[in-house]
């Protein structure tokens, strides 16, 4: 066969080629645009139910296919208030039909949604308005003392209020989101555009420096949506709760997953995890069969069932994500009947890239515990991992070798936008452009994958290394423990030795003592490996994702050895 050598010259000066070989008669030239989602569900699963739950007193819903007409309207609107191709609009909002809405009609008329995080620093947040140029800003009104705290160091053309019409706020020019929406027409011709435009963006929650931002693609955006459909065996019985929110990392996008396969979709609008009745209702007397979210909601969850004290079973999928969970809750979602499983990704990553699943010709001896759910697991589809050492050489499979984890696919991101360092994030490894994620990680002889710890987190103690996830995740399997942080801090004679933050249970605070925590630490690690210094707390800082902010902690703490 004859064929075509296009040499591809990419960031780093490498030339990749793509062979070409005989022409097919396909329509290669079809553009994967995320409207075709709605405009499929809207057309084929036209009656399936969008329900938005406005505050504790009012919920609306409507059709697949009043969703589109909503849609529509939104995008005259948009487009008589002058937003252009290209153009990058912010929006601070809560999980809500609002921003199902905004999230199709302001990129599918070519323009880009970016999902600005309320929970960020002030500074960030400004920042981030800046960096991505927004000229226009959606926003509830529960976030105007934040957008006034910010306005004067922004330049903001117009401000659009979500959810009032009228009120005494202070900004301007201020205009009202149903107004975009009235008298126009329910039917809008939307452009086919080009599916490498962007698509909507999020920024990193800047644990590490600025924030960096990520621009998906809609080519990106719906092999991602495909995919997770497939993995997740999703289905037209199933009710969705969207519960992770959707202003971070596109609310990992299983929304659009759902929207392929005309599933119910429920999104729960404001709640807090101090007060997650509101949730437990909606799944109780919705019968959802399906969610997502990191393991404190989850925890949550469990305590307000424990509270109700609820004794029948709840047959749905828990999708877990953003950190890793711990035996004691996936052993407890379990207990409810639910089906748990352990995801991991990364807002590089579109942002699900891996899921924990049991394949059934699996020898359970290389699975820890025997529970394939304590794993990151395997790659979904289209993805490539490999481990590499310092030095960059590959670390195979049942090496039982920490490396570090990159990946790179059709939804992985190349580069940040408009960043300097992006060298320090990415990696050319043969020939081929990578993400360097920054995470530790085991890939077992069976190929899951597990994650050690951050690199960055990683405590070497008199030349040997010490997980502070490892040590993490087995407090708090303790019973009194609630949450757990281990980290690294400065040691005269070691170089580094750990240091364990622990919050006990409510019912269990001041029943705790340093003597069972150790005797319960030796039951897994050698005595050298154990943080010399246990400190309770009420409560461990985190970042505006759920994270914990290591940094600041090893800032405040770090001279407790010297």
């Amino acid at each position: 066969m004859s064929y075509v050598s296009l040499p591809i010259l990419n960031n780093f000066g490498v030339y990749m080629d793509i062979i070409t070989g005989f022409p097919s008669t396909m329509m290669d030239d079809y553009q994967l645009n995320i409207i075709d989602i709605l405009r499929y569900a809207a057309e084929t699963y036209h009656s399936q139910k969008v329900i938005s739950r406005i505050s504790d007193n009012k919920t609306i819903s409507y059709t697949y296919k009043e969703l589109l007409e909503r849609v529509s309207k939104l995008a005259h609107g948009l487009v008589e208030l002058g937003v252009k191709q290209g153009e990058r609009i912010g929006i601070l909002e809560w999980n809500t039909h609002r921003f199902l809405e905004l999230y199709f009609s302001v990129p599918c008329i070519g323009g880009v949604l970016v999902a600005l995080n309320p929970r960020l620093h002030t500074n960030e947040l400004a920042y981030i308005i800046k960096h991505s140029g927004i000229k226009r800003i959606f926003f509830n009104s529960d976030f105007t003392d934040l957008i006034t705290s910010i306005d004067r160091y922004l330049d903001i053309s117009e401000y659009i209020l979500l959810d009032r019409q009228s009120g005494d706020i202070d900004i301007e020019p201020l205009l009202f989101y149903d107004d975009l929406l009235k008298e126009k027409s329910k039917y809008y011709n939307f452009p086919v555009l080009n599916e490498k435009s962007a698509y909507a963006a999020c920024y990193t929650s800047g644990t590490t420096g600025r924030p960096k931002g990520i621009f998906y693609s809609h080519r990106s955006t719906m092999l991602h949506s495909l995919i997770w459909a497939i993995h997740l065996n999703l289905s037209i019985r199933d009710v969705h709760l969207q519960l992770t929110p959707m202003f971070h990392a596109l609310g990992w996008g299983l929304w659009l997953s759902f929207m392929i396969v005309g599933a119910m979709q429920i999104f729960p609008g404001r709640w807090m995890v101090k007060n997650p009745a509101p949730i437990v209702d909606i799944i109780l007397d919705k019968g959802v069969t399906i969610s997502e979210g990191v393991p404190t909601i989850w925890r949550a969850i469990l305590d307000e069932l424990d509270k109700r004290k609820f004794s029948g079973e709840i047959h749905m999928k828990a999708v877990l994500g953003g950190s890793s969970p711990n035996l004691k809750l996936i052993r407890r979602l379990r207990s409810y009947g639910m089906e748990v499983i352990h995801t991991y990704g990364f807002t590089e990553g579109n942002p699900i890239t891996h899921r924990s699943i049991l394949i059934p010709s699996l020898n359970k001896k290389c699975l820890e515990n025997g529970d394939y759910a304590l794993y990151q697991g395997l790659p979904a589809f289209l993805v490539r991992q490999v481990l590499i050492d310092k030095k960059g050489n590959e670390i195979k499979h049942g090496e039982n070798k920490v490396g570090e984890l990159i990946v790179r696919g059709p939804f992985i991101s190349k580069n940040y936008y408009n960043y300097e360092e992006d060298d320090k994030a990415f990696i050319v490894w043969q020939s081929q452009r990578w993400f360097r994620t920054g995470d530790a990680c085991i890939i077992n002889e069976c190929g899951y994958l597990k994650v050690v710890d951050r690199y960055n987190d990683m405590i070497k103690s008199g030349g040997e290394w010490i997980s502070t996830i490892e040590l993490e995740n087995y407090l708090v399997n303790h019973p009194y423990i609630m949450e757990a942080c281990v980290i690294g801090i400065p040691h005269d004679k070691w170089g580094e030795r750990p240091l364990a933050l622990i919050v006990p249970e409510d019912r269990f605070r001041g029943k705790l003592s340093d003597e069972d925590i150790y005797s319960y630490l030796l039951r897994k690690f050698p005595k050298w490996q154990l943080p010399d210094k246990l400190i309770y707390l009420d409560s461990i800082p985190k970042t505006g994702t759920g994270k914990y902010l290591k940094r600041v902690l090893k800032e405040k703490y770090g001279k407790e050895y010297r």
